[in-house]
């Protein structure tokens, strides 16, 4: 039966992959040959990703924040005391930065995982790098059609 992807599309659940395979790779680092600096490249990206996740959604909650007061302001009812004016949060210091890349990192060390002769599919569901099984009826796949009408036609 064919496997999906393991690698994740989505923002938290790439943060919950990186932060697994960062509390257990360094159980395995003997097993497979890693070095220091791998492991400590896969530590830097977890902790640059989850950084700049937090950041993210941090940021985004504010802007909210701001345009919500703005539009009071702006378009409030007269004589409508007004709320409190949003206060800049406490943002704590970044880790140290990273060059870009951690996916292509990530999957450099994950191929190398695989291919070593130590590597079994019970390491590998433990690290989270093996895809869900896929299950694919051919007699439900349906084809995709779709109909453009041009101008004169």
């Amino acid at each position: 039966m064919a496997k999906g992807k393991y690698y994740p599309t989505e923002d938290e659940k790439i943060r919950q992959f990186l932060k697994n395979l960062n509390l257990k790779l360094p159980s395995y680092a003997s097993t497979f040959g890693l070095t220091a600096a791998q492991l400590a490249s896969v530590n830097a990206d977890y902790l640059n990703f989850d950084y700049w996740l937090d950041q993210s959604n941090l940021f985004l909650t504010e802007k909210e924040e701001r345009v919500s007061y703005k539009n009071l302001l702006h378009d409030g009812p007269l004589g409508t005391p007004s709320s409190p004016a949003p206060v800049v949060p406490a943002v704590a210091a970044p880790p140290a930065g990273i060059l870009p890349g951690i996916e292509p990192r990530t999957r450099e060390i994950v191929q190398q995982i695989k291919n070593h002769p130590n590597y079994t599919d019970t390491i590998g569901k433990d690290l989270g790098i093996i895809g869900d099984e896929q299950s694919v009826q051919k007699s439900a796949l349906k084809p995709l059609i779709k109909l453009v009408q041009t101008a004169g036609g």
